[in-house]
């Protein structure tokens, strides 16, 4: 029994009349708020002095302030109605339709004694509890979205999420689905982030904005989204003052505390002016003591897209575990792989298979690494000309089994578990398994990854070993002394991009830490019906961060 009953009367056990309507009656009239009492009662079909004791109990459980518009109230309603007509009916003679409308009604009869009742309380100032302030006092989020698809083209596959139902359908059954914020996207973000939003018609809508969407509706706080392009015009170019008075600051001139989420394509921010984004947030903290903060952070969203700490972290790991993994040859240093009949050169402010290439000795590209054989003063000549064109090229160990093998692409996000560290720990929701096409670089197979998938590229290693193999991995990145700085965005979750290394015996490698802002979810060919189930993980895990996340 919840701790709310506790404080009421002694529960009385209340009997239903035999049921007076014929099939589906229940499930199309669910109660709401303009259901009369004389409905409640003849429908529940009490005894005159049961309905009255059943109203006298309900009137005296504690005011309940919880609304109805976030998911999570509803749930809290739910939760507490199940339990109230478990212990106070005899649910077991009822049909599905018959309990759900029993619960309603329990929710609608409470939730309308707490409006009478704060109504008798007039204007009185209320306590405020110490959960609702830390609620009234939660930064407002500015979620900043961008894609390399400027063009007018429909959503990229590997990030659209479809939906079978229509948009009147969604908006019906979905209290995050909101038409209104969709269509505003739909005119500031273009067909790369929404399309097809007519009544009749079936969305499709960009993981990234479903995903905000649905934060949206479980924080407590504003939460706006904006496109990369007009908010940094809007954040950079102005004088500091200026942004500052018109982004940073409420309408009575008081410091607004503002999460920026930058939910873009790296390579668009960077050529865009992601540092200048960074530097002018340093510049608003420092000189105007503005209380803002970018998610991800400078240091993070610098080792993701430079890729080289993300690496070596990796390496530290293989290296206590005894695992294997290919050899990095790391930017400026003696060339670890200069024995090597082919390499693969890799850039850094590059994602996905843009800017890899498969090299052979000899074809030094525009490595910083030191040959042994090359003269010094070409050396110094060389290494000045491409240091000064960032960003920097690196080069690995050639792994074969990418063309034969692919990669599994492993989802984690956090959960509350409070004796693990910093109260969370990590739980796989989603492995895909992506192979390039042997016919066409541009294609890319994905399904969703299971023993079946191993037995089909020829490996022994099965999908439990993976999950260890990630979960392993996924908590010795948190772990780290440097978690803050270089891996906080872990903290909500993570796409491990793992693959199997070419000697035997076999073994997982990762070969990339994909941040979950970043990654392709392929809801499309992997997530079944409803497809926006894994962007709701990430939401919710992703909101539990936002409402601890202090602002300096």
């Amino acid at each position: 029994m919840s701790q709310l009953d506790m404080n009421g009367p002694a529960p009385s056990i209340y009997v239903l009349g035999p049921c007076q309507q014929i099939n589906d009656w229940y499930a199309k009239n669910m109660p709401g708020s303009t259901t009369s009492m004389k409905d409640y009662s003849h429908v529940l079909n009490l005894s005159s002095s049961d309905f009255e004791k059943l109203q006298l109990e309900i009137s005296s459980l504690p005011f309940d302030d919880h609304g109805m518009k976030s998911y999570e109230d509803k749930q809290h309603w739910h939760v507490w109605a199940s339990e109230f007509c478990g212990t106070r009916f005899d649910t077991a003679i009822l049909d599905k339709n018959r309990m759900e409308w029993l619960i309603q009604a329990m929710i609608w009869l409470r939730r309308r004694n707490n409006i009478n009742s704060k109504r008798r309380r007039g204007r009185r100032r209320v306590p405020v509890s110490a959960s609702s302030e830390g609620e009234a006092a939660r930064p407002r989020v500015v979620w900043v979205a961008a894609t390399p698809n400027t063009s007018g083209e429909p959503i990229e596959k590997n990030l659209v999420v479809r939906f079978l139902k229509t948009t009147n359908e969604l908006e019906e059954a979905l209290p995050w689905f909101n038409l209104m914020d969709l269509k505003d996207s739909s005119k500031s973000l273009g067909p790369a982030f929404v399309d097809s939003i007519g009544p009749t018609q079936q969305p499709d809508i960009h993981q990234g904005l479903v995903l905000m969407q649905i934060v949206k509706h479980l924080y407590k706080a504003e939460v706006s989204v904006h496109p990369w392009a007009g908010f940094c015009k809007k954040f950079v170019e102005p004088e500091e003052s200026q942004t500052m008075k018109s982004m940073l600051l409420d309408d009575e001139q008081n410091i607004r505390s503002t999460i920026i989420v930058l939910y873009c394509d790296t390579a668009i921010c960077v050529e865009s002016g992601m540092d200048l984004l960074y530097a002018r947030l340093e510049r608003l903290q420092a000189c105007y003591g503005a209380r803002v903060r970018a998610f991800p952070a400078r240091a993070e969203a610098l080792a993701a897209r430079t890729k080289i700490r993300d690496l070596q972290a990796l390496d530290d790991l293989a290296r206590t575990s005894g695992s294997w993994r290919p050899i990095t040859c790391y930017p400026v240093r003696k060339c670890s792989l200069e024995d090597a009949d082919q390499t693969v050169h890799k850039r850094q402010e590059s994602s996905g298979g843009e800017c890899v290439r498969i090299k052979h000795r000899g074809d030094n590209g525009e490595l910083t690494c030191i040959k042994t054989d090359a003269p010094e003063r070409r050396k110094r000549k060389r290494h000045a000309d491409i240091m000064e064109s960032m960003p920097l090229w690196f080069h690995q160990e050639f792994v074969s089994t990418f063309a034969t093998c692919g990669e599994f692409r492993v989802f984690i996000v956090t959960k509350q578990e409070p004796h693990s560290r910093r109260g969370l720990g990590g739980m796989i929701v989603a492995i895909a398994h992506t192979l390039n096409s042997t016919r066409d670089s541009d294609t890319m197979h994905v399904e969703q990854a299971t023993d079946a998938t191993f037995t089909k590229i020829g490996s022994r290693l099965r999908l439990e070993g993976l999950k260890q193999f990630a979960m392993k991995t996924f908590n010795g990145l948190r772990a780290r002394d440097d978690w803050k700085e270089a891996f906080e965005s872990l903290e909500v979750g993570v796409r491990l991009d793992v693959a199997i290394s070419p000697n035997l015996p076999e073994s997982f490698f990762v070969n990339e830490i994909t941040r979950w802002y970043e990654a392709a979810f392929f809801s499309d060919d992997i997530a079944a019906e409803p497809k926006y189930t894994l962007c709701e993980e990430f939401a919710r895990a992703f909101t539990a961060y936002l409402s601890k996340l202090s602002v300096p």
